[in-house]
């Protein structure tokens, strides 16, 4: 049985592209994500993730590297972009992830 899902607030109809090589916003939430700030549903998001860990959005869609850390949001550069839409899951590293199953 699968365990709990961390996921993103929802992108507005049509979703975003986000580019190779741009940067985005991680903040904790669940009201909404565009292009340069992505809200995510994981309270520990902030403390069990680490500069280096990589974040996979949406079945592949994006994966993002944590570059830089502050006390309310991380900042993640896009590894390999792609087109984000409705309100995709997010995958932490299986290491990190503090969720009961």
């Amino acid at each position: 049985l699968p365990g709990p899902k961390v996921r993103a607030a929802g992108f507005d109809e049509g979703g975003v592209e986000l580019p190779t090589g741009s940067s985005v916003e991680l903040r904790i939430g669940n009201e909404s994500s565009s292009a340069t700030v992505i809200e995510v549903d994981y309270e520990g998001l902030l403390t069990d993730l680490h500069i280096g860990d990589r974040l996979t959005i949406g079945d592949g869609g994006a994966v993002l590297e944590i570059g830089e850390k502050a006390d309310d949001k991380m900042i993640a550069n896009v590894v390999f972009g792609g087109r984000l839409q409705g309100r995709p899951g997010v995958h932490v590293p299986s290491d990190r992830l503090q969720l009961a199953t």
